[in-house]
């Protein structure tokens, strides 16, 4: 855990409010941070008593899902002075305005001696209100002390180091899946995602149906950002032009697809990108 990060969750923990939001990047361990926040406040015993709240089939979080949320919290027995039940909504960035209204009036008028934690790749999605009213931990890549002290923990020797922290940039979930091991799920995709900037336009449109599922598109989308930026890094010479354009039209799909613009398109656009 980052030492900034961890500050500010030991402070939190030694006096918490109802409401925390946890800020990340998808691989950064936010949501794995913000279980353990529950868990440090409640105890493992008490799995129970935690609640948690994710993204329907449609990538949303509707307001039926927080007014049941509220529902259960109410539902949960009590203790007095002490935090004795939670609630863990996941990528709350996919919050419905309506349901971030509904949540709006649950941390203005909190559940006695409850929690309720906000684990989310973009706090800027929710309402100012919300954010007015909530302490914001942002969950801070490793730095690159601790990130050698993990990879000779598990014998990775230098040169691997400095490759898998660049490409990871120091996001702790990431990080980890590259020193577990060369052959890992990460790796696939990251290699996978060399392939995809490495073909030709063709190529890449002929493989549109592939990502007409979402999450999909998001994964290749998040690849090559981390290529984009460990390539950023290293270049030199008129390859640092090209890795810009890379690195800009990406930033742009990732943009596009926020807004909901159809995968579609999105997949288009990263097609025809040099």
């Amino acid at each position: 855990m980052n030492p900034k990060t961890k500050i500010l969750t030991d402070a939190f923990i030694s006096s918490p409010s109802s409401t925390v939001i946890l800020e990340g990047s998808p691989h950064s361990g936010a949501t794995s941070h913000a279980e353990q926040i529950l868990h440090s406040l409640l105890g493992q015993a008490n799995k129970s008593r935690i609640i948690t709240v994710k993204p329907d089939e449609k990538n949303t979080i509707s307001i039926d899902q927080i007014r049941e949320l509220k529902s259960k919290l109410v539902t949960i027995a009590g203790k007095s002075n002490t935090i004795s039940r939670g609630a863990l909504i996941y990528s709350a960035e996919e919050l419905t305005p309506q349901a971030q209204n509904a949540l709006l009036k649950i941390i203005e008028e909190p559940v006695a001696n409850s929690l309720v934690i906000l684990a989310t790749s973009n706090k800027d999605k929710l309402l100012d209100t919300i954010l007015s009213r909530c302490q914001v931990i942002p969950v801070l890549p490793l730095t690159k002390v601790q990130a050698r002290d993990l990879a000779t923990h598990k014998n990775i020797d230098e040169l691997d180091f400095q490759k898998f922290f660049i490409m990871s940039q120091g996001q702790s979930v990431l990080f980890n899946e590259l020193i577990d091991g060369k052959q890992g799920l990460m790796v696939d995709k990251l290699t996978a995602a060399k392939k995809f900037i490495g073909s030709s336009k063709f190529e890449r449109l002929a493989r549109q149906k592939e990502f007409d599922i979402r999450e999909k598109l998001i994964e290749l989308i998040f690849s090559l950002q981390v290529l984009a930026e460990a390539g950023l890094h290293g270049a030199k010479g008129p390859s640092i032009k090209r890795w810009e354009s890379i690195a800009h039209v990406i930033k742009q799909s990732s943009n596009l697809l926020e807004n909901n613009v159809s995968t579609k398109l999105v997949f288009l656009r990263l097609s025809i990108m040099v």
